[in-house]
């Protein structure tokens, strides 16, 4: 697949159904340097973003908000009030492979241009609050083995088809849905059995495992199989902190 136009499929799961009013937060490292600039642009226009990502890469480490934000003037935790998305971070030999394996397919896993780092999104069927979110992240990064410092709301990670610059020379980050397909997911029958979480360590690859007495999936998941794709919507009765 095209660069452009996978970071153009990346920018739009990140924008959502509900645009509207909300930004697309870019931070880029600029060569040399060890700090970053940022920038917003509406989630309305995901082709300009992608464009500015495309022109930034050639030269820069860019990441982008895994959380739309509110406002323009500051990023951070307080330009967030909710996300229709949630994620994990794995930096694992294996990383891929969990995601693959995972019981419940992602909207879309992106391999971060080092081998055994990914990372995924979630779509949500209603936006998550940010105490849900951070709960729902650490509740993935515990049962995948993912990184625990990705959790936090204003999270930045790479986006699909840019380049990492750590590597020599620079390695393109390239997504996919689980099953191969670059899907953001639809929502499909409710499933109303109870897996529950492994305790697996994090050099395996979590399964659910009846006999866990850690209640860890909802009632409701809701998955879809529509034109040969599996996905992930989840409803937010499970996640709530309280």
């Amino acid at each position: 697949m095209n660069p452009h136009h996978e970071t153009l499929l990346h920018l739009r799961l990140l924008a959502g159904q509900q645009p509207a009013g909300r930004y697309l937060e870019l931070r880029y490292a600029p060569p040399g340097r060890d700090w970053m600039r940022r920038t917003t642009i509406p989630a309305r226009q995901p082709a300009r973003a992608a464009r500015a990502i495309s022109r930034l890469a050639q030269s820069a480490d860019v990441y982008i908000g895994a959380a739309l934000r509110h406002g323009t003037e500051h990023g951070g935790a307080s330009a967030i009030d909710a996300s229709h998305l949630i994620w994990v971070d794995i930096d694992e030999p294996d990383a891929v492979d969990r995601l693959q394996r995972f019981a419940h397919p992602a909207s879309l896993i992106a391999s971060s241009g080092r081998a055994g780092h990914a990372h995924a999104y979630w779509q949500l069927t209603t936006p998550a609050t940010p105490d849900q979110l951070e709960a729902a992240n650490r509740k993935l990064a515990h049962h995948l083995g993912g990184d625990p410092a990705s959790v936090d709301l204003a999270r930045v990670l790479r986006p699909c088809g840019s380049l990492n610059h750590k590597r020599t020379p620079p390695a393109r980050v390239r997504g996919s849905s689980s099953n191969g397909a670059f899907a953001t997911g639809t929502p499909f029958l409710t499933h109303t059995d109870r897996p529950e979480a492994s305790r697996a360590s994090r050099s395996s690859v979590p399964e659910p495992h009846p006999g866990d007495s850690e209640d860890w999936l909802p009632d409701s998941v809701r998955q879809s199989r529509g034109a040969g794709r599996n996905s992930v919507w989840v409803s937010w009765s499970w996640m709530n902190p309280a």
